[in-house]
């Protein structure tokens, strides 16, 4: 089944049962989104693109959007970790979400993913070289981060609110 892309493209993908057939080319980085309609009221989320074709600020945007990337970044860029570690800190995270999401990052060139050969095996995920420099982004989004949380909260004192509405 050919499946047309809702947003314009440069490339076109042929999905069979929610399996992408063709692979990108060598030198192609998962940067942009696109959702596809299969036709049978389901929904494939696809992410390719040349990030040299793109505006800076959108590639960056579309690696490090959705919900559990920032949150991945920041807890690798403390260090080394495990796959079950991960999946500890970001609970309520699902291991197929974490597992998709530590693929994709690893194939965007931002972490590595380092197997010991034990029993049972051993598998770290650190910053790759290109990651370690989102290190002083993630730094001070979470500066930034705090800022936020102390204006709001000064902000609600003196208005008499006891927290920030809900919308």
């Amino acid at each position: 089944m050919t499946i047309k892309p809702c947003l314009s493209y440069a490339f076109s993908v042929i999905i069979n049962h929610s399996t992408i057939e063709k692979a990108p080319q060598e030198g192609t980085f998962l940067t942009f989104s696109g959702i596809f309609d299969t036709g049978r009221g389901g929904r494939i989320m696809a992410k390719a693109m040349e990030a040299a074709d793109r505006c800076p600020m959108e590639v960056c945007l579309n690696i490090l959007t959705g919900k559990w990337t920032l949150k991945l970044l920041w807890q690798i860029s403390k260090g080394p970790v495990r796959f079950n570690e991960l999946r500890r800190q970001l609970a309520p995270i699902a291991t197929k979400t974490l597992a998709r999401q530590l693929q994709t990052l690893e194939e965007q060139k931002m972490i590595t993913r380092t197997v010991y050969p034990e029993t049972p095996p051993k598998v770290e995920y650190a910053l790759s070289a290109l990651g370690m420099t989102i290190r002083p982004v993630l730094k001070e989004l979470c500066t930034w981060g705090r800022h936020y949380q102390e204006t709001i909260s000064k902000k609600h004192m003196i208005d008499g609110t006891a927290a920030p509405p809900k919308d």
